[in-house]
């Protein structure tokens, strides 16, 4: 935990908000608390995220973790509530892709079409497991797929796939 918000504040710039050491509880609830209306929309709107997350955040950088996924990640990090969204954007800055952590635990997840239609929601608990029901839609907002995990493991015989009309 502490390496992480080590490495953030390494090889990030500063905002204009100052680098606390101490823990906010009350910081980490609000934005926890904004993360998850944000995870249950059924369609974003990309500016109005950024702008939000560029105000709860005191330090943004650029990811600089190992994958294959381009462009690479911006992450959006409040050192004293130990929280970062993980933000995927195409060069025209619309969100493709987006995560939230807590404590380097991965609360939410999820992926965007272009025109801010999420892909796939899923239920996770706060321990940042998979429980609950899955749905997944297509571009125009009908469902592509629906399911269920239990602790993390799809449960195959809950699934069920819709064809696009």
């Amino acid at each position: 935990m502490i390496g992480l918000m080590f490495l953030i504040i390494v090889s990030c710039s500063q905002t204009s908000k100052p680098y606390e050491k101490s823990f906010d509880k009350q910081a980490q609830s609000s934005i926890l608390k904004y993360s998850k209306s944000d995870f249950n929309r059924d369609i974003i709107n990309s500016l109005e995220i950024l702008d939000t997350l560029k105000m709860l955040s005191d330090t943004i950088c650029p990811d600089t973790a190992k994958y294959f996924r381009t462009p690479k990640a911006t992450l959006y990090a409040n050192t004293a509530a130990r929280t970062f969204f993980q933000v995927f954007e195409d060069p025209k800055g619309t969100i493709t892709a987006m995560a939230f952590f807590i404590n380097k635990t991965e609360m939410n997840v999820a992926e965007y079409f272009k025109n801010g239609q999420v892909m796939c929601k899923f239920n996770v608990t706060d321990d940042g497991v998979r429980d609950g029901n899955f749905y997944c839609y297509y571009e125009d907002g009908k469902f592509r797929r629906t399911g269920y995990y239990k602790n993390g493991t799809e449960i195959s015989d809950s699934s069920r796939t819709y064809k696009e009309e």
